[in-house]
C-alpha cells in the first residue's frame, strides 16, 4: 500500500484524544492520527456494507 502526503486541518478538541492515545500506545502523534483515521474508515466501510451500499468484491 502506497502513502501520500495530504495537508489536513483537524479540530483542536481532537488533540487531547491524540495525546491520550499517543501515551497509551507509545507511538508518535502522526502514527496515532493515522490509526484513528483508519479506525474511522473501517467503521464507515462496515456501515456501508451493512446497508448494502457495497459488497465484499468492491472493498
Amino acid at each position: 500500500m502506497g502513502m501520500v502526503s495530504y495537508p489536513l486541518r483537524i479540530p483542536e478538541d481532537i488533540l487531547p484524544l491524540v495525546e491520550l492515545r499517543t501515551g497509551e500506545m507509545y507511538v508518535d502523534k502522526s502514527t496515532t492520527m493515522r490509526q484513528l483515521f483508519y479506525m474511522g474508515a473501517a467503521e464507515y466501510v462496515m456501515d456501508l456494507y451493512a446497508r448494502g451500499r457495497i459488497s465484499l468484491s468492491s472493498v
